[in-house]
């Protein structure tokens, strides 16, 4: 796990990708990370009511076991396309209020 300036937290895959973890305004307990080159995964942590990205502890918990890669849904057009975005329009996207 790292943060980066903005203390937004980045988890590292088995495959060494860093994908930035937000937790969304919408749903409790469902996170959206989003790959280097802008694929996009959903992952509900079940056992979770509110999810507090800003504790390192918290992050760790979900994270720290690596279980999580196999529970990730990747995200698609209707279409079926790939869903490819920019970190920007991501941040943008999960951002509350």
């Amino acid at each position: 796990m790292k943060r980066n300036e903005k203390g937004q937290p980045f988890v590292q895959g088995s495959d060494g990708d860093w994908l930035l973890v937000r937790a969304s305004a919408e749903e409790a307990g469902l996170l959206y990370l989003r790959d280097g080159i802008g694929r996009v995964y959903r992952l509900k942590v079940i056992d979770r009511v509110q999810v507090d990205l800003a504790d390192d502890m918290v992050v760790m918990e979900i994270f720290g076991d690596g279980v999580w890669e196999d529970q990730l849904q990747q995200l698609a057009t209707k279409s079926g396309n790939q869903l490819l975005i920019s970190e920007r329009e991501f941040l943008t996207l999960t951002e509350s209020g």
